[in-house]
């Protein structure tokens, strides 16, 4: 039942992550649209953007080594090395 929800927790985080990280490229590429200043007939120069995946990859390895830690954890509750009994 615990894998369960570990794997449960698991796949919601990856999505929701994944979601949100293209969700939030989308908005900081809306915001930084090039801004024509007054009296100038060109548009700012628009910095290089970030690869999306790139990002996301990154973001998704930390969701799987999180997991991992957690699922270790939850294998074998005793080796957190916290206090006790």
């Amino acid at each position: 039942m615990l894998e369960f929800f570990v794997y449960l927790f698991t796949v919601v985080g990856i999505i929701s992550t994944a979601i949100y990280v293209l969700h939030r490229k989308e908005i900081n590429a809306a915001l930084k649209k090039p801004q024509v200043p007054q009296g100038s007939t060109t548009p700012a120069t628009p910095k290089a953007p970030e690869d999306p995946m790139t990002k996301l990859t990154e973001t998704l390895e930390q969701v799987v080594k999180r997991v991992e830690t957690l699922e270790a954890t939850a294998k074998n509750p005793k080796s957190t090395g916290g206090g006790g009994s």
